[in-house]
């Protein structure tokens, strides 16, 4: 059989003496003049990941693969100038699969230049091998973190922006800073953390890619409220970033109103946009807190959606607040038509008015499975948080 490679060199090799991993072995190699890292079990490749070559990394290289005693660890080097960095990588060993723990990262001193801190990264969830890459998870490890350590203030209080390098920054505040290095993984270079402010305390958005490299790289906003005297909410607020982000980018159609955060005393409103292919719409959230800056959802509605009707594409149902009733409206080519109203209790709707009986099933909600489906997704889904309390 011919070989599918024209040449293949070995530079580095680890066979495991321990009998658990006695199977498994970790190569480096260079195929074809490509430099890959290569796990083989009872010699049959398990994974191959592409190693950085001096000109995609400056003056990458790997120096040693070494066993420990949970797994193996790499040495490498890169940088140059007055920026030369030696780093170590932990792979451990657990759930029969290869797993990044850790990563120190040496900044190492050169003559008439400072020294940086050095840095102990810790991967939380661990990152398995098959998903591991050099670059993006090590090698721009420094710049992904700065967005940690500085807080976003823009004049308009918005938070839809990819990547904002013009507004002024400031300090991110130690309690939110510690909790954001300790749960939230430093996957993407367009993580950022903004501040709104009112008149009697700030929210903090934290925006990042949640498990960017296991689930595609989903866009969540996590609304932290912060009095200085009181310190941080003991859990944030979530919201699905991935259809309002950089201001619903990719859509012909804006739905959304602004601002997004909204703060009147104790009280928040919060928007979010809500697309699944089909479903199109903005919901409106009504927030409380309580004296320990927990949040309470109070109420919420589909204050826009956007449907398909009577031959048109970009018909409007738009829902207001009318007293402790919710007015909706049919929305087209300018015109509005009140097609209903219905009142909210403990996130129950009650009293439904049929005022155009042809566009009745839009009055709460345009979501496929009816207002009962839509308010028990919203309620279940606004309970879930991804972090434990602090």
């Amino acid at each position: 059989m011919q070989n599918a490679y024209c040449h293949v060199d070995t530079l580095y090799k680890l066979e495991f003496s321990g009998n658990q991993l006695r199977e498994y072995k970790v190569l480096q190699r260079n195929i074809d003049n490509e430099n890959r890292l290569e796990i083989l079990k009872n010699n049959e490749k398990l994974y191959s990941v592409h190693v950085p070559n001096g000109e995609e990394v400056k003056n990458f290289v790997i120096d040693s693969i070494t066993e420990t005693d949970k797994g193996f660890k790499i040495l490498f080097l890169y940088g140059g100038g007055r920026y030369i960095y030696q780093g170590k990588l932990f792979f451990e060993y657990e759930d029969n699969d290869f797993y990044l723990k850790r990563a120190e990262i040496e900044h190492i001193e050169l003559e008439n230049f400072p020294k940086e801190p050095n840095e102990t990264i810790y991967f939380s969830p661990a990152i398995p091998l098959i998903f591991f890459d050099f670059e993006d998870n090590i090698i721009n490890i420094e710049e992904s973190r700065l967005w940690i350590d500085s807080v976003i203030c823009r004049a308009d209080n918005d938070y839809c922006t990819f990547v904002d390098t013009t507004s002024p920054r400031k300090a991110t505040p130690l309690i939110l800073n510690e909790y954001v290095k300790e749960h939230y993984p430093p996957y993407s270079t367009r993580n950022q953390i903004f501040e709104i402010k009112t008149d009697s305390f700030i929210i903090y958005v934290v925006r990042y890619k949640f498990g960017e490299f296991y689930h595609g790289g989903t866009e969540e906003y996590h609304l932290w409220l912060y009095k200085p005297d009181k310190g941080l909410s003991p859990q944030p607020f979530v919201l699905n970033g991935q259809w309002a982000a950089d201001n619903e980018d990719g859509f012909k159609t804006k739905i959304m109103k602004y601002p997004l955060v909204q703060a009147k005393g104790n009280t928040i409103i919060v928007r979010e946009r809500k697309h699944n292919g089909t479903y199109n719409a903005v919901m409106r959230y009504t927030l409380t807190y309580d004296e320990n800056l927990q949040f309470s959802l109070q109420n919420f509605i589909e204050e826009t959606s956007l449907i398909t009707i009577d031959g048109k594409t970009n018909v409007f149902i738009q829902r207001e607040w009318n007293g402790d009733k919710v007015d909706s409206y049919y929305v087209s080519d300018g015109k509005s038509t009140l097609i209903g109203r219905f009142t909210i209790s403990n996130n129950k709707i009650k009293n439904i008015e049929i005022a155009n009986k042809k566009y009745s099933n839009f009055i709460v909600t345009s979501f496929p499975e009816g207002h009962e489906g839509y308010m028990e997704q919203i309620s279940k889904q606004k309970k879930q948080t991804p972090f434990p309390k602090r």
